[in-house]
């Protein structure tokens, strides 16, 4: 207590200072160096939390959408599955309308069915039900026709949305190669 009383400092005594000790400039600033060591450990302690933190939400953001697509996925299967387009075991039940449009694979296999002994090499590949419709066929004019009144332009992408909601058994799963 009498060292904090003792005036021979050269430092000004003050209210502030006093009880304190004096430092030398050498242990000051031996002093500054650890106060800004221990402020930088606790800004780098704070960062790491919070790019923990950050990494935690993503990973939560992730499984969260990640089970939306899931009941998403279920929801679509089963609406499928009520609509006829899908076995119940997940199977995809073959489309027979697109067939409409495509008589010539009709005609072809019918030609196949009638001759008595084959021809050429034998097939390797059996042929698939037709996937996409055939714009060109009459059958998809009149319906493209009545949709083009409908709309009163000729806008493609326009046209096959109105064909999809008034004929979805034809024009609905796979309307066309370029979309």
């Amino acid at each position: 207590m009498w060292e904090a009383l003792d005036n021979t400092s050269e430092e000004p005594w003050s209210i502030l200072n006093f009880g304190m000790k004096v430092l030398k400039p050498e242990e000051k600033a031996k002093q500054d160096q650890e106060e800004w060591e221990t402020l930088r450990e606790t800004a780098e302690d704070n960062s790491w939390i919070k790019a923990k933190e950050d990494c935690h939400k993503a990973e939560k953001r992730k499984q969260e959408a990640k089970e939306r697509q899931q009941k998403s996925r279920a929801l679509q299967k089963q609406r499928e599955i009520q609509a006829g387009e899908c076995s119940p075991g997940g199977t995809k039940q073959k489309r027979m309308e697109v067939e409409l449009t495509r008589p010539a694979c009709q005609i072809r296999q019918k030609i196949h069915e009638k001759s008595q002994k084959p021809q050429g090499r034998p097939k390797t590949v059996v042929p698939q039900p037709a996937t996409y419709t055939n714009w060109f066929t009459p059958f998809a004019w009149v319906a493209i026709k009545d949709a083009q009144v409908k709309l009163g332009g000729w806008s493609a992408t326009e046209i096959r949305k109105i064909l999809q909601r008034a004929h979805l058994s034809t024009f609905g799963l796979y309307p066309c190669i370029h979309d």
